[in-house]
């Protein structure tokens, strides 16, 4: 066993010490990240589009649903709308000028749109998973 001198102790413990704190450090930080995150997700509202193409026609519809992140709640549901790719989109927004919730003039703005909204879409759906949710009040 190799003898140590109290300095070296001292050296050591100073460095683990160091390294811990910058550890908490880290720790730390991406503890505020996830926070933040997490208060930017609860003002904002999920987006549903699902989409049916009808073969005999040629057609594709989409219904559109709007869901509180805050709540978990349902707040609109568009029913069978025409439509294909991201139109659900706008018709989700369409709702949410209906409901007051954001303003007409943002309509055309998809970048400042997709910073607020968190959406999904769901293809190939069947025609009755198209009909009207019933929304939550």
């Amino acid at each position: 066993m190799e003898n140590v001198t109290l300095a070296e102790v001292i050296n050591i413990q100073v460095m683990v010490e160091s390294q811990a704190i910058e550890i908490y450090s880290i720790v730390a930080n991406a503890i505020r990240f996830f926070i933040k995150r997490y208060i930017k997700m609860t003002n904002k509202y999920l987006i549903e589009g699902f989409e049916w193409f009808d073969k005999i026609n040629g057609n594709s519809y989409h219904k559109a649903n709007i869901t509180d992140i805050k709540t978990n709640k349902l707040i609109y549901s568009s029913g069978l709308c025409y439509g294909y790719d991201n139109q659900y989109e706008q018709t989700a927004y369409d709702g949410l000028i209906e409901l007051r919730l954001a303003n007409k003039e943002d309509r055309h703005n998809h970048a400042k749109n997709k910073r607020r909204f968190i959406y999904r879409k769901t293809e190939n759906c069947l025609k009755r998973d198209l009909k009207q949710d019933e929304v939550t009040e």
